[in-house]
């Protein structure tokens, strides 16, 4: 059984948690101070919300370093909606500790491969000695000792399903990272009977959970996460137990401006830094919209949609921009369907172009100088 800790916060305790959320809210909030004030997220019913840029990973790397350090004998389990999402917070994390375990191969990091799960089994079973010479490194063996503390029941058999793996290492921490779009049915899944401290992370104002059946979504209201809800929940019932970071440190402010309106981001601020910015070379402004007339190519076999004239648009946007010397990898293109990602690498192709295309649910998180 989970322990569920009292809701009501005291105005002094509040305002020591207040003080920490402005503190972070600077740019660049890296002192040893700042680690033992980010206890108190963990110690009190606070949930990290925040617009695009204000820091929300970057306060859970920061939760997960003191629970490390103050809680140090029990497993954290970190769950993420994506696999991307999942590397980019462990890549974090692998900066002071290589005590990392992950669950699932479909990495696409160069960092994370001595810490999965399926290569610290093979390494068992072969000898790190014999193993591939990347893999026979410190990080392996250091991931490789906790792994056979945890769970050395599993390197006789991979094919085991985690769940029987989380249930033995005991963990007492869940941390879930943009909880927002996670189904509240998949978080209660995840909880174990060793769970004590559920950590929840995200913005339900960015993107919601979206079950596989609209009636499910609209009539049942399951597109409501379990994050959504309780942070609605406490809002009403006392808006000091909860706290919004509203500092951005990603976006030009005239592209933040746009997300400052009353339903969305009122309170939307932008941090000093990213008035640095440069202005983009050959162009007038830094953020503009073209209005067109041609129609989207609905697909037949899929509810995805294409549309030549924005495809060819975009590529042609994108060379006059490496021409400018921008080079590929400071530029990214974002679509909202996967088939119109499709047909703009197939026009960048045909410019012998190399530059990054993806949906705008796959790229969020991410920053790159420029997108389109």
């Amino acid at each position: 059984m989970c322990k569920i800790p009292d809701l009501m916060v005291c105005q002094e305790e509040y305002e020591k948690l207040k003080s920490v959320v402005d503190r972070f809210e600077k740019p660049t909030p890296q002192s040893d101070e700042d680690d033992d004030d980010i206890g108190l997220f963990v110690s009190f019913p606070f949930f990290p919300k925040g617009p695009p840029g204000t820091g929300k990973t970057f306060i859970g790397v920061k939760i997960v370093k003191t629970l490390l350090r103050n809680v140090p004998l029990t497993p954290i389990v970190i769950c993420c909606l994506t696999n991307h999402a999942l590397d980019q917070f462990l890549e974090h994390i692998l900066k002071f500790t290589k005590k990392v375990v992950r669950l699932g191969h479909q990495s696409e990091s160069n960092l994370i491969p001595p810490h999965v799960l399926e290569n610290l089994a093979m390494a068992c079973k072969m000898g790190c000695n014999t193993f591939s010479h990347k893999m026979a490194t410190k990080d392996l063996k250091k991931s490789l000792n906790i792994m056979q503390i945890l769970a050395p029941h599993l390197l006789e058999d991979v094919q085991q399903k985690y769940r029987s793996l989380l249930r033995r290492i005991n963990s007492a921490i869940l941390i879930v990272e943009e909880a927002a779009q996670v189904l509240e049915s998949h978080i209660i899944a995840s909880l174990l009977p060793s769970t004590q401290h559920l950590i929840l992370i995200g913005d339900h104002k960015q993107l919601r959970a979206i079950p596989a059946n609209y009636e499910l979504s609209e009539v049942y209201n399951l597109k409501i996460s379990m994050f959504e809800r309780l942070f609605d929940n406490l809002e009403r019932l006392s808006s000091k137990v909860c706290a919004t970071l509203t500092t951005q440190h990603r976006m030009k402010p005239c592209i933040a401006d746009l997300l400052k309106q009353e339903l969305l981001y009122k309170d939307l601020e932008s941090a000093e830094s990213v008035y640095k910015y440069e202005d983009i070379v050959g162009v007038n402004s830094s953020v503009f919209f073209i209005n067109h007339c041609y129609a989207e190519n609905e697909m037949s076999t899929s509810t995805s949609c294409t549309n030549e004239y924005e495809a060819e648009t975009i590529a042609s946007l994108a060379k006059y921009f490496c021409m400018q010397s921008y080079t590929e990898n400071q530029i990214t293109i974002l679509a909202t369907y996967s088939a119109q990602v499709l047909l703009i690498q197939k026009y960048l192709a045909e410019n012998r172009l190399e530059i990054k295309v993806t949906t705008v649910d796959n790229y969020q998180g991410e920053k790159r100088m420029r997108s389109c």
